[in-house]
């Protein structure tokens, strides 16, 4: 009988450490699936970051494609003529500027003329005529012209009109 409590001591002994073996080969087998699965995971996550970061780059690439086209028409000569044009209102020699009010459309539907538009189209006129006037001026002293005479002609020019508004107002006045 002790011989096979001994027996039986041993079994469960041995009983013991099989389902020891056991169950660290299931936690190591666990530890594995675990691990594929993350992997997995991983792998999914960066191939839909993957796919987002080439969709960015191909809109960069066409950001880029249209920025390089518009530079280079920003630096075409026929570019600045018109933005000269459009901005600084400067004509080309024999050329005749109109400034036309701006025109908006109100809530109701109908056209308006934009407050303050042909007081500032006005200043706008002045000014391109003064740096016309100057640069003409300039380039009569660079040819050596005389350019003084000219700008006195131009000065006696805009005083005769003004003398000729003044003096047709008093005609009116006196007739």
């Amino acid at each position: 009988m002790a011989e096979r409590k001994g027996e039986l001591a041993n079994f469960q002994v041995r009983k013991r450490k099989l389902n020891i073996w056991k169950l660290a080969v299931l936690v190591i087998l666990l530890l594995v699936v675990i691990y594929f699965v993350v992997s997995a995971v991983k792998i999914f996550n960066l191939n839909q970051e993957k796919a987002k970061i080439e969709a960015e780059n191909q809109e960069l690439k066409e950001t880029v494609e249209d920025l390089k086209l518009q530079q280079e028409t920003i630096h075409s000569d026929q570019y600045m003529e018109g933005l000269a044009r459009r901005q600084l209102r400067l004509v080309k020699e024999n050329e005749i500027l109109f400034v036309l009010p701006e025109i908006r459309k109100t809530e109701e539907g109908e056209d308006a003329i934009f407050k303050g538009s042909t007081e500032r189209a006005a200043e706008e006129a002045e000014a391109n005529r003064k740096v016309q006037e100057a640069m003409a001026a300039q380039n009569e002293n660079e040819d050596g012209e005389g350019g003084d005479a000219a700008a006195e002609g131009e000065a006696s020019e805009g005083g005769s009109s003004e003398s000729s508004e003044s003096g047709d107002g008093q005609g009116e006045g006196n007739g």
